[in-house]
């Protein structure tokens, strides 16, 4: 379409689709930012061409494709309204690169898949827990640690990470219940309320592991259990804040 100009008849017949389909799509395109141009004696539409070789200079074309297929195949895309954000975002980039370029990642995009799936609750508490952990909000949570059909548990957490690991969804805090760090499943957790008091991240997490908010654990199952194991061991070196937390949540 950033050539010759295609009416909304041959459109609807090139894609087989309605009318009312590719009207649909034109918009979709306009509000992401893509320039579309109509010529109303021709009634064809066409994207206008920008000169513009990368939206922002200090990248190579590598890191571009890079940063656009880690986008594209995010964990991240399981969440509904993030993964349409991260569509839009990539929508937008292209349009800027160089046409060949433009194609070479469309192809690349086009040869991969994101098959996560959550159901609407833990979409929900999901979303709950990327914000707690960003913001640093204590969090209290309901959870069912095992299939027993026990009712469930309740506790104050401070989020510190969150992981996406080959598993699933894992949160991994300091819970008063516990008075320790702990690592819990997202599928287990079945609600979330996010509280007005805040947290710091302790030094030794800080050392061993950065500011990150969210891991991705990638590699052998071996390598993953050793990171969680690593976080999991600052649950021995409690400091007087975290006895504070403890004392502040009952």
């Amino acid at each position: 379409m950033s050539g010759y100009g295609y009416t909304t008849d041959e459109l609807s017949r090139k894609c087989n689709v309605s009318k009312r389909t590719v009207y649909r799509d034109l918009q979709l395109l306009s509000d992401v930012g893509v320039p579309l141009h109509h010529d109303p004696k021709s009634g064809g539409h066409t994207i206008a061409q920008r000169r513009c070789a990368s939206p922002n200079p200090s990248l190579t074309a590598g890191e571009i494709n890079a940063l656009l297929l880690a986008a594209y195949t995010s964990s991240f895309r399981s969440l509904e309204s993030l993964g349409q954000l991260a569509d839009q975002a990539i929508s937008k980039m292209l349009i800027t690169l160089p046409r060949q370029q433009r194609q070479e990642i469309i192809s690349s995009l086009k040869s991969c898949a994101v098959e996560l799936s959550l159901h609407e609750g833990q979409q929900h508490i999901l979303t709950s827990l990327l914000s707690a952990v960003c913001r640093r909000q204590q969090t209290r949570i309901a959870f069912i640690p095992d299939a027993s059909g026990r009712p469930p548990l309740h506790t104050k957490i401070s989020p510190y990470r969150l992981i996406a690991a080959s598993d699933g969804w894992k949160v991994v805090g300091r819970s008063s219940l516990h008075r320790g760090v702990r690592c819990f499943e997202v599928s287990q957790i079945h609600s979330v309320e996010i509280t007005e008091d805040t947290f710091s991240l302790p030094q030794k997490f800080l050392r061993h592991h950065g500011a990150s908010n969210v891991l991705f654990s990638r590699g052998h199952v071996k390598r993953s259990q050793e990171g969680l194991a690593s976080l999991l061991a600052m649950s021995s070196e409690s400091s007087a804040s975290d006895q504070k937390e403890d004392d502040s949540s009952h």
